[in-house]
């Protein structure tokens, strides 16, 4: 029967083992084959192997190093090459590495011999027999170790039988490096370094790199995905060299460069706290960390201002070029787990479907919204997963509550009649945010006194899930209240714009409502490209 050669990367589905690329060696034929780990408990040490009968033993003959810690998740490509040896038959399924050794995985339809020897060398090495180190449900794994050997992209032969007749035949890979993509040029002083592991498709876990540029250097871990980042601040204007060295991991030692151009960025734009109107947070990249979208009145544009995580947000970006819309909120309404936007023009309520990566597609009508309707906010204020609104009705002064419903989805979303709240007569500000981290929007508004409150909602389905208010703080001088969870805590903080000072603050929130809830108020600078 003809030997079979295997493709690269084909992958076996039944295996847990990642897409990895391989590296083996054709140059140094040696007769000895060190053990190692597989996944999962440690095999037994394999013995040392004699050569198979007519080849030569030469000085790297030994005996097999012991056995090793779990080998890491690698390379696998599949094999369909059935191999007739007598009356038994068996078949490639599949083979994995890291780099330094393999895993080889063989179906035997014989149930008598579950873990025959199995017979493995390169294009140019003698045969090297090694044992099963696993056997499961009629596959056997054979770990083969590869210390001593040292080429690239070289094809394993593979036999049960001692001479090495009609092997089938294993194509691998070269082991890839650590490959930088970019930036080639970059405007501005801070830029993130990308980069993937070349060679086939394939993640490898725990690789540690050392990312070097403009005398900042950072050492990171790729926990198991082909495309890896480093962000670098303040790298001064003028070409540089960007190293990435591969210090451990299932990768052997090496090191790329690539020049990039930093050019001198145009100076941002503050914001002027007077002209931020339209303030939502939410998170719309799936960060777990609000971002602020907001409407710049200086050109009315509607910009999204990236979170950092700790109550300052990046240079805004613009996200839409008009925003004539009042009442901006943000909710789930679909169901998929991304923020949608939504406000309205005096007769319709809009939503915005978010993208999830700070994008949003174009706008479709929520529902009839009368111009009667003012401070409109939404949440999940129930806690069944799907947004509703909460607005006031200015003919009577009161709050109501308008359910989403299960029967939402990516088309138009469905409201239940709405619900009578309370009076909310001199209440401004009205709105959304999970204030005490139990998964429910409530509610926050600034009564007729100039105080913040917050009515806790306790996720009643069917009557007024609101709460007594409690008292956060003095609210005088403050406008355009919104909340959102911008530093990762799972609880509501605060933005708001102080006209004492034409400022912009923000509060931290311990997730405690009452008077201690909210920290200290940090002023924040909000910016945009220039023009």
């Amino acid at each position: 029967m003809p030997s079979r050669s295997t493709a690269p990367g084909r992958t076996h589905r039944a295996l847990r083992t990642s897409v990895i690329a391989v590296a083996v060696s054709a140059a140094a034929a040696t007769g000895t084959v060190p053990a190692v780990a597989a996944e999962g408990p440690a095999p037994e040490p394999t013995l040392s192997v004699p050569a198979a009968p007519g080849a030569t033993p030469g000085d790297g003959a030994g005996t097999a190093g012991p056995a090793g810690t779990d080998a890491p998740a690698g390379t696998e490509g599949s094999a369909d090459a059935g191999k007739q040896v007598g009356e038994e038959d068996f078949t490639i399924d599949s083979y994995q590495s890291t780099g330094r050794d393999f895993r080889i995985y063989l179906s035997i339809s014989d149930p008598g011999r579950k873990t025959p020897p199995l017979w493995v060398g390169t294009t140019d090495d003698g045969w090297q027999q090694v044992r099963a180190s696993t056997h499961s449900g009629g596959r056997s794994s054979y770990m083969v170790g590869r210390a001593d050997l040292d080429v690239r992209g070289g094809t394993v032969k593979v036999s049960l039988s001692a001479d090495g007749a009609d092997p089938a035949e294993v194509a691998l890979m070269d082991v890839p490096k650590a490959v930088i993509t970019g930036p080639d040029a970059r405007t501005g002083s801070a830029f993130t370094v990308t980069g993937r592991f070349g060679g086939d498709k394939w993640p490898p876990h725990n690789t540690a790199l050392e990312v070097s540029v403009a005398g900042q250097q950072k050492t990171v871990t790729v926990p198991g995905t082909s495309e890896w980042s480093v962000d670098f601040e303040d790298v001064p204007e003028g070409r540089h060299q960007i190293t990435v060295r591969v210090l451990a991991g299932p990768l052997p030692p090496s090191e790329e460069t690539r020049e990039v151009t930093v050019e001198q960025a145009d100076e941002d734009v503050p914001v002027d706290a007077g002209d931020v109107a339209e303030p939502v947070l939410a998170d719309f990249t799936g960060t777990g960390k609000a971002d602020l979208v907001a409407r710049n009145d200086e050109d009315g544009k509607l910009y999204r201002f990236p979170g950092k995580g700790d109550g300052t947000f990046a240079t805004g970006e613009v996200v839409f070029e008009e925003w004539g819309y009042e009442q901006t909120s943000a909710g789930d309404f679909d169901g998929d787990g991304i923020a949608d936007l939504v406000a309205t023009d005096g007769g319709s309520a809009w939503i915005w479907r978010g993208n999830g990566d700070g994008t949003f597609q174009e706008r479709t009508e929520l529902t009839k919204w009368p111009a009667k309707y003012a401070q409109t906010t939404a949440g999940d204020f129930d806690g069944d997963g799907v947004a509703d609104i909460v607005a006031l009705d200015t003919t009577s002064d009161t709050a109501y509550l308008w359910r989403g419903t299960k029967d939402s989805g990516p088309g138009k979303p469905v409201f239940s009649a709405p619900r009578k709240l309370t009076a909310w007569k001199g209440y401004t500000q009205t709105t959304g945010g999970d204030a005490d981290g139990d998964g429910i929007t409530d509610v926050m508004a600034v009564t007729p006194s100039q105080e913040l409150r917050v009515w806790i909602s306790d996720g009643n389905v069917n009557g007024n899930p609101f709460k007594a208010p409690v008292r956060v703080m003095s609210f005088a001088g403050f406008s355009n209240l919104t909340t959102g969870d911008f530093s990762g805590n799972k609880v509501a903080d605060v933005l708001a714009i102080d006209t004492n000072t034409n400022e912009v603050k923000t509060f931290t929130s311990s997730g405690k409502p009452g008077s201690g809830m909210l920290g200290a108020p940090r002023t924040v600078e909000l910016t945009v490209p220039a023009p």
